[in-house]
């Protein structure tokens, strides 16, 4: 990745840089971690000469969903799934949805 004058023309290139590294897909964790390493370098050389807070944290919000294996939030593996419960538990599940959220 090389560093690019214009913020707009840097955002974009840094964009597309890392969507079409991940659209290839079939990579080693290490050439992975590499790529990934030098991303990080070339934005921080970026944030240094531009202070632009918003391009970095939206950068790095993108190479951390993309790269890591975490869940998106902290409650997307909670509860069960409804089309794996009881036809009855499913009636009690709707009924106290529509209490809670329909008006009286």
């Amino acid at each position: 990745m090389s560093l690019i004058n214009n913020d707009i023309d840097f955002e974009l290139n840094y964009y597309t840089k890392i969507i079409n590294y991940i659209q290839k897909g079939n990579f080693e964790y290490r050439k992975a971690e590499i790529w990934r390493s030098k991303a990080l370098i070339e934005l921080m050389e970026f944030f240094k000469r531009t202070r632009n807070r918003t391009l970095v944290t939206n950068a790095l919000l993108l190479l951390i969903s993309l790269f890591e294996d975490i869940p998106p939030d902290t409650y997307n593996n909670l509860g069960e799934d409804a089309n794996h419960i009881s036809k009855e538990e499913r009636k009690i599940l709707i009924e106290d949805l529509k209490n809670e959220f329909l008006p009286n």
